[in-house]
This record gives structure tokens, sequence and C-alpha cells, in this order.
């Protein structure tokens, strides 16, 4: 049991590296054909923190355990909107752009509301992942033609954090870009097919180890970013990164594995963690306005890190 938990851990460590060596070349590729940082930092460094959990997904969906793909999906925004922003809270206090609440936030709540009609019926159709793809394109778009507002909105923080792009020839990059996707396949495989080991051992449904293992693991590099931004006080960052990732992986982590393989839905599901998702997202939105201030304190990060260990315990003493 424990060889298949340091498998895991194995997994999760090459997918993150590799993730990592893909998007460098990818950024490089796009940076010598003279695409605007800007957009770079959005798009692609934007779908590379998420490449975890897409291609785990996808090779989840392709493996016949689409259930693990939905807990990974539902699992990673619980996990960023609970234990990554308040772990960053918790390094310091962010401050939020009114911005933020006003686009990028309500925009979060109406994929969220559109998801969960598609879930209502307990299941997710090919032509619900389809519709949902639909809407990761017209997203990315929005995302795209705004990038002259975004700019306006982080000011300097654009240039400071949004990308730091490794210099390197397109040849360099094309061979990193093609180590990093073969990379990042064999690490989903690995990840998902130990998982699925874990979740027969102990008899649980694969959509409470995405929840959980998955979740956790896939959520690493949201994490990684979210603390470094707190640290160097890049506050717009922190919150952006949080609710773009939760985005992204509503309308691709769900739409991909759906399209490849129809996946069913259980009320626990919807009930339990569906509801945790939305309503993690509520009480940030509500802890945001503090005396005139909008911004996160340590305290309130503090209660979001013990939400999360509390939902995990949840989990624990009734995985069903």
């Amino acid at each position: 049991m424990w060889l298949y938990f340091i498998l895991i851990i194995v997994g999760f460590v090459l997918l993150i590296w590799s993730s990592g060596k893909f998007v460098s070349g990818s950024a490089a590729i796009a940076n010598n054909y003279g695409v605007s940082p800007l957009i770079i930092g959005i798009t692609i460094i934007g779908f590379g923190t998420s490449a975890p959990e897409v291609m785990v997904s996808i090779i989840s969906a392709i493996s016949g355990h689409p259930g693990l793909a939905v807990g990974n999906a539902l699992g990673s925004n619980i996990a960023n909107t609970t234990l990554v922003l308040g772990a960053a809270a918790l390094v310091a206090p962010i401050v939020v752009q009114k911005s933020l609440l006003k686009k990028e936030l309500p925009m979060l709540f109406v994929v969220m509301l559109i998801v969960g009609i598609f879930m209502f019926d307990e299941k997710l159709s090919r032509w619900d992942g389809i519709f949902l793809l639909v809407g990761l394109v017209v997203f990315m778009s929005w995302v795209i033609i705004s990038d002259v507002k975004v700019e306006k909105v982080l000011g300097g923080e654009v240039e400071a954090e949004i990308i730091s792009i490794e210099r390197m020839s397109t040849k360099t990059a094309l061979v990193w870009v093609a180590i990093g996707f073969a990379l990042l396949l064999l690490s989903s495989r690995i990840i998902v097919i130990y998982a699925v080991k874990i979740a027969e051992a102990f008899s649980v449904s694969d959509h409470v180890i995405g929840l959980t293992i998955l979740a956790i693991g896939t959520s690493l590099p949201e994490l990684a970013t979210v603390i470094a931004a707190a640290k160097r006080n890049h506050h717009g960052l922190v919150l952006g990164n949080v609710i773009g990732s939760n985005i992204f992986n509503l309308l691709a982590v769900l739409s991909v594995p759906a399209i490849i393989h129809p996946i069913d839905l259980s009320v626990g599901l919807l009930v339990r963690d569906y509801s945790m998702m939305f309503l993690t997202v509520v009480l940030v939105f509500l802890m945001i306005p503090y005396r005139g201030r909008y911004y996160i304190n340590r305290f309130s990060g503090g209660v979001l890190v013990a939400i999360y260990i509390f939902y995990l315990l949840w989990l624990y003493v009734f995985p069903g």
C-alpha cells in the first residue's frame, strides 16, 4: 500500500516538473514569435497551472474512471478557495482589487451555476462537455480581448510577476515542449493507475480519491504561485490566479473527460462537494469587505485553511 502512495508522490513530482517545462517551452516559442508577454501570461501560464488537473482528468476518462476527473475538478476548486487562498493570506494579508469583485468573481459564479445546472440530472453528457468547452473558448477570448483592462488593473504587477519568460531558441523550446508533454502523459498515467488501486484498497469511490489525493497534488502549482505572489506583495495576482484557475478547472477539467466518456454523478457529490465548492466561494466573497477596505486578512486565511481540514475529515468519516 505504501508503495502506491510513494509512486503517486513520484508521479506528482514528475507531473509538476514536466508541466513547468512544457509551459516554459511554450512561452519561449510564443515570445520568439512576438506574442505579447501579457497575453502569454494570461493564456499559456494560466493554462500551465491547471495543466496537471487537465491531463490527469483526461487520462482518468480514457482509462474508464471519469469519477476521478469530476472529483479532481471539484476538489481542486475547493482546495484553491480554502487551502491555497488561506495559506497565501497567512503569509501576507491579501489586498483585493475591486475590479476582481466586479468582473472575474461574478464570472466564476456564472460558470459554477452553469455547471450546477448541467449536473442537476446526475450526469455530464457529451453535449454538456461540448458546451463547457465552447464556454472555455469564449472565456479565454474575453480574457485576451480585455488584456489592456487587465494591465490597467494590475499595473506594474504584470511586468513584475505575471510572466517571467525563459529565453531559449525555438528549437530548444520545441524539444522542451515535446519532453514536457511526453512526461505529462507518463506521470498522469502513473497517478491514475495507483489512485485507482488506492481507491480499490480502501473501498472508496473514484471521486473521493479525486477530491482528496488528486485535488491536493494537482493544486500544488497554484499553491506555489500564490504564496510566491503573496510574499512579493503582488496582491492582485493571488485572488486572480485562484479565480482563473477555478474557472478553467470547471470549463476544461470537466468538459474534456465528459466528451471522452459521459459521466454519471452521485447525489452525494452534488449535495456535499458541489455545494462545498459553491459555498466556499460565497464565503470568500463575504470575507473580503472589512471596515471599508477590500482584503483577506490572516484571521480569514486561518479560517479558510481550517475549513479545508474540516472538509478532509468529513470525507474521511463519510466517504460515500
